[in-house]
């Protein structure tokens, strides 16, 4: 990977080139660490430790992943349709993605990071998976569903008088299938 930075206390900065080679000068006897950055992604190893250094220290190679992926899909508990608008928090300072049409969504987050995503939408409720922890992640994480419960529905309306139209207060209206009943107040 070209244009990673190696840095040593004490010693100099270089930038990787040319398929990703790198060399750093130090000092005869330096004692430090160094470690690799680039812009995302994380590093295996994460630095390497060097003491008394007296002669060259070849193959000190460095495996580079890019930043990881967490993926998935928020569907409607009934239709099994996707979602969108939905929001996904991470937390950590990671960000928040958003659903497409279809319910889709996918983010990107620092390797290694831990921490937790959490859907949000207007109404409804994430009963069967309110949130996903993660810890150390390092790989892409597909199939990172969830299931979006809307809110009850409300049947609604008004009791009248058929020849004056006047609310009429005290009707119970009863519903099927053990749904229960409710009695009209003031005004219907």
């Amino acid at each position: 990977v070209d244009g990673v930075w190696l840095a040593g206390a004490g010693s100099e900065t270089n930038l990787t080139a040319g398929g990703g080679y790198y060399f750093l000068s130090v000092t005869q006897g330096w004692t430090g660490r160094v470690t690799p950055g680039f812009a995302s992604g994380g590093f295996q190893p994460a630095y390497r430790d060097y003491s008394a250094v007296s002669e060259d220290q070849p193959d000190q190679d460095y495996g580079w992943s890019p930043a990881p992926v967490i993926s998935g899909q928020v569907r409607h508990q009934y239709t099994d349709e996707g979602v969108a608008g939905v929001t996904i928090s991470f937390s950590g300072g990671q960000g928040v993605a958003v659903t497409t049409n279809g319910g889709w969504y996918n983010h990107a987050v620092a390797y290694d990071w831990s921490g937790t995503a959490t859907p949000g939408y207007t109404g409804g409720s994430f009963t069967s998976i309110p949130s996903r922890s993660y810890t150390h992640v390092i790989e892409d994480q597909a199939g990172q569903d969830y299931i979006w419960t809307p809110p009850e529905p409300v049947i609604s309306g008004r009791i009248t008088l058929l020849d004056t139209g006047g609310g009429v207060t005290g009707v119970v209206v009863v519903f099927s299938g053990g749904a229960g009943s409710v009695t009209s107040v003031a005004g219907g």
